[in-house]
């Protein structure tokens, strides 16, 4: 017999080997099956690093797919929208012509919404379930006015969380980008920004825009993610800019060194020698690896706010970065963590949690398999859905009223 404990609170993880890989020939994280070493050797090392496999293995979980749609706003210089990986993704804004750092912005939006599963390069974080609405902030001369304008206009088209990766050396445009985003929250669009902390191993709020809005302005600071690149031995890079001492406390860390992505579909990679794909690094590619989870997560749960979104992804880190002994940068700051910043997103789903104990030991019944049948709801007697049980015993289903018909390892069953 068997004892079901109602509304124990859990967080459900998955075991995952692998099942939830894309299936792109030259794609870093799959390819001879063997994902780990290729993984490593093309740069996307990152990807298990962070835990984004197992985060993209709830695209099909217990016959559910916890993600949605959402638009994704990138602001940068150049975008090859035509890209094999890229096509089909993009809207794309009004732009400013450019010529300048020709790669840096079909870089950024591979990371964040390469297509997945396409037999083409690599997946990009979102595994498909990001639309890109990209702005091209145009040549050097056009950059002040570009950068606040590509942001009001990503907003303005829907645009959740809106990725960044610029700065200014000089620290400016701190004004502009507060005034444009107590513009749109008053407009009551709802958003959150992330940007890079910079390559100049200094403290981040000297990167200008969002990076410098201080801690008096804690209702635009909610909304405001900054992110240092770590290399894969969890170090921060020897050029990262990080604390300040201040704002630290929406500072995070992400993977940012040697990171392949999507480049001009027409140019050879200058490392990678695949046309259409290179490595690059900095916090610039750090940022979009963020973007790509805080769209994950927001994807599970639409009802969600965007500081809400902000607290679940910064709560959800795991380890610390370490100080690089060839910088003064300031370490410490948390690394971001896809399959926890998921799981703790799916988990506000759930308004059923609950335990399958043994009532002769009292212990919970691990890793049983849990047959939900539909009881009343106008459904008696259909299935509902298969689940099972964790390590504990614990276990998460969809709200309503079922017949549970659990199997233990040991193949015994018992309706409840």
């Amino acid at each position: 017999a068997y004892e079901i404990i109602d509304y124990a609170y859990v967080e459900m993880g998955v075991e995952n080997g692998g099942d939830a890989m894309p299936s792109d020939p030259e794609d870093p994280w799959d390819v001879n099956g063997n994902a780990a070493s290729d993984a490593f050797d093309k740069g996307a090392w990152w990807v298990d690093y962070i835990d984004l496999d197992d985060a993209w293995a709830y695209e099909d979980y217990n016959n559910m797919d916890y993600y949605n749609d959402i638009k994704v706003g990138v602001v940068d210089i150049c975008f090859d929208d035509d890209h094999e990986d890229l096509s089909g993704v993009f809207r794309y804004l009004e732009s400013q012509p450019s010529n300048l750092y020709r790669n840096h912005g079909t870089h950024v939006a591979g990371i964040i919404a390469a297509k997945a599963d396409n037999e083409k390069g690599m997946a990009g974080t979102t595994l498909n379930n990001g639309s890109l609405v990209a702005y091209d902030i145009g040549t050097a001369s056009q950059l002040s006015l570009g950068h606040t304008t590509g942001v009001s206009k990503v907003i303005e088209n829907g645009a959740k969380v809106v990725n960044f990766s610029q700065g200014h050396l000089d620290g400016a445009f701190v004004s502009a980008a507060k005034n444009c985003m107590e513009k749109y929250l008053k407009k009551g669009y709802d958003f959150i920004i992330v940007q890079s902390a910079g390559n100049e191993g200094r403290p981040f709020d000297k990167n200008g825009f969002f990076c410098g809005i201080d801690a008096k302005n804690t209702d635009l600071l909610d909304r405001i993610i900054v992110v240092s690149n770590i290399t894969d031995t969890g170090m921060l890079a020897e050029d990262s800019s990080s604390g300040n001492g201040k704002n630290d406390f929406n500072l995070i860390a992400a993977p940012g060194t040697d990171i392949y992505s999507t480049i001009r579909r027409n140019e050879i990679g200058s490392n990678s020698g695949i046309k259409g794909y290179n490595h690059m690094g900095g916090t610039s590619m750090a940022a979009p690896i963020v973007t790509g989870v805080c769209s994950l997560v927001w994807s599970v749960k639409e009802e969600l706010t965007g500081p809400e979104v902000v607290d679940i992804v910064m709560s959800t880190t795991v380890g610390t970065a370490t100080k690089n002994p060839n910088s003064n940068a300031k370490a410490g700051m948390g690394i971001i963590n896809a399959k926890a910043a998921v799981e703790k997103a799916i988990d506000q789903l759930f308004d059923y949690h609950g335990t399958i104990t043994d009532a002769t030991t009292g212990k919970g019944i691990a890793n049983a398999d849990i047959t939900l049948v539909y009881y009343k709801e106008g459904k008696n007697g259909t299935f509902a859905g298969y689940y099972e049980t964790d390590a504990n015993g614990n276990y998460i289903t969809e709200q309503g009223e079922f017949v549970f018909n659990v199997t233990p390892k040991d193949n015994t069953s018992d309706n409840l």
